[in-house]
């Protein structure tokens, strides 16, 4: 029973990864400048062109208006060791937003080795703010981090959670 949950579990991320990619098709990214304040060191940045390759991160909502956050394993995630992960955080074009403030949660089986807490002010209208974040697999299967974004804007403030999805290996089996 646990392999059949397993593997539904893997479907699901990997159907969530395809509609991710094919709604990246088609958009590109100009440079800007950011205002960014953050908990210690953790910092956002303009992206570049190369984001196409970026995957759309699930969020219990449906609808991620007025931002979208989608993300990139930069390495193999395997049990004890540190992996990168890329988020990007993309203001609609027609919304105007004055605050981003992302606040990362592991879940079970990962630890987060970066700030848990990242604010965006002022983000330029549709385009994407990178966020470098370090996590490190305990334990192996498929794990998820959490991001919950609160946004602000002169009309409302409301809040999204994103789920990022990992496979960690363990590579010692």
């Amino acid at each position: 029973m646990r392999r059949v949950n397993l593997r539904r579990c893997i479907h699901c991320i990997l159907a969530a990864t395809l509609v991710g990619t094919l709604g990246a098709c088609g958009h590109s990214a100009s440079s800007a400048v950011s205002k960014v304040t953050t908990a210690r060191t953790q910092s956002a940045v303009p992206s570049t062109p190369d984001d196409v390759d970026m995957v759309a991160a699930v969020s219990s909502s449906g609808n991620g208006k007025p931002i979208s956050v989608k993300f990139r394993v930069t390495d193999r995630p395997l049990v004890g060791q540190s992996v990168p992960l890329n988020l990007a955080i993309t203001t609609d074009s027609d919304s105007d937003v004055d605050r981003i403030e992302i606040t990362l949660k592991p879940g079970d089986g990962l630890q987060l080795k970066s700030d848990p807490v990242v604010e965006i002010r002022e983000p330029p209208r549709g385009t994407p703010q990178i966020i470098e974040v370090d996590v490190q697999p305990t334990q192996a299967g498929v794990l998820t981090l959490e991001a919950i974004a609160m946004v602000d804007s002169a009309a409302t403030s409301l809040t999204r959670t994103y789920s990022i999805p990992l496979i960690a290996i363990d590579p010692t089996r």
